[in-house]
């Protein structure tokens, strides 16, 4: 769903999901929800992603945030998600090469933290770039629903949105700021000859991923996960 004017499909895999306006009322409880974090109603997003797990077995793989609507490879891009209802266990990586079509994280770069209800959780910076992230599948199939909403911000906007800025004549968007240090390469032998090329310096790590419990039973806590020198999973819980 989409804020305004826009009027942008959402591509997921396969799948091409053609656009609706968010509805006033969850406008609202989106406003309800993130003015605790100095949002109000003109800054806030201007999409929203809602999803039912109606059971542990409905789980999400390992995968980045990374379609070009949100441009979360090329520039910083805050991702809000806010869970209702069972909790899930909810794991990030390290971005590793592509094994065939398949995203996997570095092996001893993974971390996890338990999404309860009412549980918000941002991803920031260049997280999209650097890392992957995943909704665990559990064994039971005892109905315990779960609903996910994920808020983002879309600044590439595509045809047929009125939004749209066209490519260029070379077929470049001239949207998009970035150099080819930014890019990520599509083999194990590009990744080694841009490390060589632009020497370690060159490649950063950057990124957050933050879990706050507005009104929890925990009282006031942190808690940090860190994939070792590569990042950071942060939990907080306060009354």
């Amino acid at each position: 769903m989409v804020r305004g004017e826009c009027r942008c499909p959402y591509k997921y895999g396969k799948e091409l999901v053609q656009p609706s306006p968010i509805p006033d009322w969850l406008e609202d409880v989106m406003l309800r929800w993130l003015q605790e974090f100095g949002f109000d109603r003109e800054s806030l997003p201007n999409s929203v992603n809602l999803n039912l797990y109606e059971h542990a077995g409905h789980s999400v793989g390992w995968h980045a945030d990374d379609e070009p609507l949100f441009q979360g490879k090329v520039q910083d891009a805050r991702i809000i998600s806010v869970s209702l209802g069972a909790p899930r266990r909810f794991r990030i990586g390290m971005r590793g090469l592509r094994r065939a079509k398949k995203m996997m994280p570095d092996k001893g770069t993974v971390s996890d933290v338990m999404l309860n209800h009412g549980d918000v959780c941002t991803m920031e910076g260049l997280f999209q770039k650097h890392f992957l992230h995943q909704l665990s599948r559990g064994k039971s199939t005892t109905p315990d629903p779960r609903v996910n909403a994920t808020f983002r911000w879309i600044v590439e906007h595509a045809a047929p949105c009125p939004f749209h800025v066209p490519r260029s004549e070379d077929g470049s968007d001239a949207s998009v700021v970035g150099s080819d240090a930014l890019k990520a390469p599509r083999s194990a032998a590009k990744a080694k000859a841009r490390l060589k090329q632009n020497g370690a310096g060159a490649v950063r790590v950057s990124g957050r991923c933050r879990v706050t419990g507005i009104g929890g039973s925990e009282g006031a806590q942190t808690k940090t996960l860190r994939p070792p020198n590569r990042g950071e999973l942060q939990r907080e819980s306060f009354q």
